[in-house]
């Protein structure tokens, strides 16, 4: 039985409609190649990071679930000290430290592929950047001898560089700064002038206006959730009845053995209580940090979009639409930072 054909996917920066990819569009032929060179590196690595995403989602989640019930065990223990019946004491505490060392599991297989993950960011940017870099070349659009023909194969072995990107790759051009570009037409290139401004209409739909819009509303204040429900979240609140259960049995003890029990299960609900605390703080600044960065770059993305419409001959339009793509690509290395210092990604 043949499969379904997938329903074909909206225009966006990595994926074009099928007029623009006819070889009778004015960039039609290297739009095809950008997909023939990028499209299942860029669609590849975008797919591995949602399926990352949602499987450390539910790692954390069932890792706090682990946690909570270590330590409710552990009250349980502490609250029974005493009067805990006889070959009970054991099987409690073997079920307390499989408890714990499932979570730390979780915790670890959620943290296993962060190099994969991060692999896969930089190859998405990079795709993303790679394709319009080359599209604002004016030697892909040069008639004169082979410059067109060497800036494509210039290409495809920038594509097959992404392709092979490590995590130590990775690291390497997140942590490089964009390197602006002079875009300049050489004498007797002869660019057609329609294809030009075919190219400029192009890149303000689909890279410019996008990414606004993107950078309009990450900018905006109190854009996002003031408050995530997070498994840190959840693992905060079942260490606080925790901590309330042994606050209330605490009293009835009379051992000293059992108070101190109940307090170091109490310690330990205390610890990763006040560490989710301490997360939640971090990233509320975080989060206003990012809204200023956002809002920074919306300015500048702004100021460099009506610069592009008020400008008029081939060697300026260039120029300008170099300006933007700087821009862009450093804000996109930006983003990967981020997600690199706070593991977002």
């Amino acid at each position: 039985m043949e499969r379904p054909a997938e329903p074909p996917r909206a225009p966006d920066d990595m994926h074009d409609a099928p007029d623009e990819l006819d070889p009778a569009h004015p960039l039609g032929e290297a739009l095809l190649l950008c997909r023939e060179q990028l499209g299942s590196l860029h669609d590849g690595a975008a797919a591995r990071i949602a399926r990352a995403r949602e499987r450390r989602r539910k790692l954390g989640a069932s890792a706090a679930a682990a946690l909570a019930v270590a330590l409710a065990l552990g009250a349980l223990a502490a609250s029974a000290a005493g009067k805990m019946p006889a070959g009970a004491a054991r099987p409690v505490a073997i079920a307390q430290i499989a408890a714990a060392a499932a979570c730390f599991g979780l915790m670890g297989a959620s943290a296993a592929g962060k190099a994969k993950r991060l692999a896969d960011l930089a190859r998405v940017e990079r795709c993303r950047s790679a394709k319009f870099r080359f599209l604002l070349d004016p030697a892909l659009w040069s008639r004169r001898g082979r410059e067109a023909q060497d800036r494509a194969e210039e290409f495809r072995g920038e594509a097959q560089r992404i392709a092979a990107l490590g995590p130590e790759g990775a690291a390497e051009w997140i942590s490089t700064d964009t390197f602006p570009v002079v875009r300049t037409i050489p004498v007797g290139s002869a660019i057609d002038p329609h294809t030009v401004h075919t190219l400029m209409d192009y890149y303000q739909a689909r890279r410019i206006d996008p990414q606004r819009a993107r950078l309009a509303a990450e900018g905006k204040p109190g854009s996002g959730p003031s408050s995530i429900v997070t498994p840190g979240g959840v693992l905060a609140v079942s260490v606080a009845v925790v901590l309330a259960q042994g606050a209330l049995l605490a009293p009835t003890h009379a051992l000293a053995g059992a108070g101190l029990a109940a307090g170091l299960v109490a310690l330990a609900a205390e610890l990763p209580f006040a560490a989710a605390a301490l997360a939640a703080w971090t990233s509320r600044g975080t989060t206003a940090r990012e809204r200023r960065r956002a809002a920074a770059r919306h300015r500048a993305l702004e100021g460099l979009s009506d610069r592009l419409q008020r400008v008029s001959g081939a060697e300026a339009i260039f120029r300008e639409l170099g300006f933007c793509e700087d821009v862009l690509e450093a804000e996109g290395r930006d983003r990967l930072r981020a997600a690199l210092e706070g593991d977002a990604g």
